[in-house]
Order: C-alpha cells, then sequence, then structure tokens
C-alpha cells in the first residue's frame, strides 16, 4: 500500500471483465479519471479507476498480441508515461498517460525475475512503477519522480 501523491479520496471505481475493459475505460476517462490499476488473472481483466488531482487526460490504451516496444516508443515521443503494462487473454493491454508526475522511464522485459534490473534502476534514482508476469515475460518500468 502507498500513498500516491495526486490521487484523491473523492473517488473510485472498479470493473471486472472476461473481455478487455474499453468501455469502462473511456467510461473514466470521460468522467476525469485515470487508471491507477489494470490487471489479468484467472479469467478476468480487474480495472480500477480513480481521480487524479492535475490529470488534465490525454490517455491512450492499445492492446497487441505481440510486446508493444513500438506503441511505448510513440507514446514517449509524444510525451506519455506508461501507467500500466499487462498481459493476459492473448494480448498485451498497454496504458500511456501525460502528466502523471514521471520525468523519466526505462523498462525491461525478461523470461526471469528482473531482479539486478530492479537494483540497477534504484542506484539510478528510480522506482518501480510497474511490474507484471504475462506470456512468459516479467515486464518492469522503472520512473523518476518530478
Amino acid at each position: 500500500m502507498s500513498n500516491v501523491p495526486g490521487l484523491t479520496s473523492g473517488g473510485q471505481n472498479w470493473w471486472t471483465r472476461s473481455y478487455f475493459p474499453k468501455e469502462e475505460i473511456q467510461q473514466g476517462w470521460d468522467d476525469g479519471k485515470m487508471i491507477t490499476s489494470l490487471n489479468y488473472g484467472n479469467g478476468s481483466w480487474a480495472l480500477v479507476m480513480s481521480d487524479f488531482l492535475g490529470y488534465n487526460g490525454g490517455g491512450r490504451w492499445s492492446t497487441t498480441e505481440s510486446f508493444p516496444e513500438d506503441k511505448i516508443k510513440k507514446g514517449w515521443d509524444e510525451g506519455k508515461m506508461i501507467t500500466s503494462i499487462n498481459y493476459g487473454s492473448g494480448l498485451w493491454a498497454l496504458v500511456m498517460a501525460p502528466d502523471v508526475g514521471y520525468v523519466s522511464q526505462q523498462w525491461w522485459a525478461r523470461s526471469y525475475f528482473p531482479k539486478n534490473e530492479i537494483e540497477e534502476g534504484w542506484n539510478k534514482g528510480r522506482i518501480i512503477t510497474s511490474l507484471n508476469y504475462g506470456n512468459g515475460v516479467w515486464v518492469l518500468v522503472m520512473s523518476k519522480i518530478s
């Protein structure tokens, strides 16, 4: 558990779906919320969206069958940061958003648990902002906070 700067107690919504919850994400974005958790397990996607001070929208999500390396690069080029990357139902789900308090990011995709990469990131002043396992791959995202 953590105290995340910007999150408010004003409101959260959650959904579980057997399919990727794209309509629910759009509904949350229309209500001014951002994705604060997206996971897959036991045949279901679990989505949490929260009020977040300073979030002005502009998020993007995508799903692909192959690892979304090109979509990450494109998002970074547009000033967006990874907020979530997960695998489920044969799909990689990537969520990126601007203005979430990160100034830079680095990611790794490994077939083994990325213990050394975590240490490397910590030594460079980064924190873990996403760590998930799917399709035989550990995906680690570490970020510097503004």
